[in-house]
């Protein structure tokens, strides 16, 4: 699934084996699957503020320098809440001057 507009590059199995064998891939892959589960199991401790932000910085860190544009729909169903808390926790952070 597709989430941001960017690049993509198909690779053959037996160059990305070799790949995987010379360099830290493997261990960037592991650290990648242990943030995910970790997330998953925090997911409901966190405040709907907090799971939005940390959502927003993740996905600034991913994607290009640009603004982030994302329809607060989408982001209610990414983060599995209803649009109002997002429209709420985005109202927030707005008038904290956090996001525009």
């Amino acid at each position: 699934m597709v989430k941001s507009g960017g690049h993509v590059y198909r690779l053959a199995r037996e160059p990305l084996a070799h790949g995987v064998a010379r360099s830290g891939w493997l261990r960037n892959t592991h650290a990648v699957i242990l943030k995910i589960g970790q997330t998953a199991v925090c997911h409901p401790l966190y405040t709907v503020d907090t799971q939005l932000g940390r959502w927003l910085l993740s996905s600034a860190d991913r994607l290009p320098p640009a603004e982030l544009v994302m329809m607060q729909e989408s982001v209610s169903g990414l983060l599995g809440m209803r649009h109002d808390r997002i429209s709420h926790a985005a109202s927030k952070l707005r008038d904290g001057g956090d996001m525009r």
